[in-house]
């Protein structure tokens, strides 16, 4: 089927318009915890793009983690207790050298100049480990988090959602992606790896 409008190709992959890749969907235990207790590292965030002939920098890539909330979607630490001290949540993902140094924009902020960010905006990560041909950019978390005491998990009250211009020549060609997320649980770093995912 020809597309509804040829100036404009949106990937459409997984929910909605996005495909998750950046963290896993169903657990992925970090540590080998005591006898009784696996800590875990969980959710999803989306990656997107939308490719458009329209005009110089209306092709983008987004980061998405507010299509879907606890238990489907979000982000989340697993296997802890209520007095465990969550911190340092951080997620470090990497895209093609060859999309050039992207300037990410908080899409929450530039609806509502009155929102307080909560994630920073995703910077070029040089202190990160590195992977031939990506570059790494690194968002930290300073919000809160939510105890939820049947599932024995602590929820990130506040997902990430941003959004970077690329050329449009970049966009139409395929984008592979990895990422790592890392969380302190009582100061004891947890972290985990993903990918690649192509969109």
């Amino acid at each position: 089927m020809p597309p509804i409008n040829p100036k404009r190709r949106e990937l459409v992959k997984g929910i909605g318009w996005a495909a998750p890749v950046i963290l896993a969907t169903t657990a992925i235990p970090a540590y080998a915890g005591s006898q009784n207790t696996t800590k875990t590292l969980q959710g999803k965030l989306l990656l997107g793009k939308s490719c458009t002939t329209a005009g110089a920098g209306t092709s983008v890539v987004s980061l998405d983690g507010t299509k879907e909330v606890y238990p489907t979607g979000g982000l989340w630490v697993g296997g802890v207790k209520t007095t465990d001290k969550i911190t340092n949540a951080t997620i470090t993902f990497y895209l093609p050298t060859s999309l050039g140094s992207l300037a990410w924009v908080n899409t929450r902020l530039a609806a509502d100049p009155t929102y307080v960010p909560l994630w920073s905006t995703p910077k070029v990560d040089t202190t990160a480990s590195q992977r031939s041909g990506y570059t790494a950019y690194t968002m930290k978390y300073s919000g809160g988090w939510t105890y939820n005491s049947t599932d024995k998990t602590y929820i990130a009250e506040v997902p990430p959602k941003f959004t970077a211009k690329i050329s449009y020549a970049t966009c139409t060609s395929s984008i592979t992606a990895y990422s790592t997320r890392s969380v302190r649980v009582n100061g004891t770093v947890y972290s985990f790896n993903r990918g690649p995912v192509t969109i």
